[in-house]
């Protein structure tokens, strides 16, 4: 991982001052970013009708009733916590690739994705394996990219 960029540490600086909060703290709002909207993902929401989509959905909402999580806040909570912890496991990452895409409009990018492997465990007592992807920002944070289910079916 390179390191982070002189304007990253001043900002942390600046917010460490300003907001009265701990390093650690402080050092999971930089680090990884999941947005909301990504997490309708799990619970089948909001999704983009596509033979890609559609599928995962389905059976990511299949694995969310199974683990008993819903899409109710404090559910989408844990799922937060728990991608949270994914990230500070350093040991959980088990393949780095970059992808070549297209964007919506038409050009050529480049992403690094980092895939980690984890088990969530829901408020039923039972638990399912998760593939997590995050793409590496510049800064070295990382941000939520997809997530996909195996096996407990």
């Amino acid at each position: 991982m390179n390191p982070y960029s002189i304007d990253f540490r001043q900002k942390l600086i600046e917010v460490y001052e300003q907001e009265n909060t701990s390093i650690r703290k402080l050092a999971q709002g930089f680090w990884l970013v999941i947005p909301e909207c990504k997490l309708n993902y799990f619970f089948n929401q909001n999704i983009a009708s596509d033979p890609h989509n559609t599928p995962r959905a389905s059976g990511n909402l299949q694995q969310m009733q199974r683990l008993g999580l819903r899409n109710a806040p404090e559910d989408r909570e844990i799922l937060r916590n728990h991608l949270s912890q994914v990230l500070q496991t350093p040991n959980n990452v088990v393949k780095r690739f970059t992808k070549t895409f297209r964007d919506r409009s038409g050009r050529i990018g480049q992403a690094d994705i980092e895939v980690r492997e984890s088990l969530l465990g829901g408020v039923s007592g039972k638990f399912a394996k998760m593939k997590s992807s995050w793409k590496i920002m510049p800064d070295g944070s990382r941000k939520f990219v997809s997530a996909e289910f195996y096996g407990g079916g």
